[in-house]
């Protein structure tokens, strides 16, 4: 089964021929991406390496992780499962005010989430003083 690392802090014009030398001591490397830059089509400074067999990653990782690159140390982790998401792979989800951090609905639980909920109502709300037109109150005249 085949295994995908993250490399990372990768220097912006590193190439995939230095990093296939990199990990050749390993054994073969199936495939390297380097994710670009849309504005500049230049790489981001990560790429992803993938070895035909998990073992290989395992010895990748410990053998290079914090490992110096070019006056750089390397960033090696597990990439995890390869997702393919829906919508031309990018992924798709609604705008969301709230944090989506360990719960379903945020840190703290269903009670945190409540409690922002509240926060945010309570300062959407503006207080439109009673007896005066609304165009005076609008223009700040008293």
């Amino acid at each position: 089964m085949s295994a995908r690392l993250f490399v990372g802090n990768l220097p912006f014009d590193s190439t995939e021929e230095e990093l296939r030398e990199l990990f050749a001591p390993l054994g073969p490397v199936l495939r390297i991406h380097f994710p670009l830059d849309r504005e500049t089509s230049r790489p981001r400074g990560f790429a992803f390496v993938e070895f035909d067999d998990s073992a290989k990653a395992l010895e990748a990782i410990t053998r290079f992780n914090n490992q110096l690159f070019r006056g750089r140390p390397l960033v090696v982790q597990s990439a995890g499962r390869i997702r393919r998401l829906p919508f031309g792979g990018r992924a798709f989800a609604r705008n969301r005010s709230w944090p989506v951090v360990g719960t379903r609905r945020g840190r703290g639980g269903e009670e945190a989430f409540t409690q922002f909920r509240a926060r945010r109502s309570a300062s959407r709300q503006k207080e439109i003083p009673q007896g005066r037109p609304w165009r005076a109150w609008a223009e700040g005249a008293d």
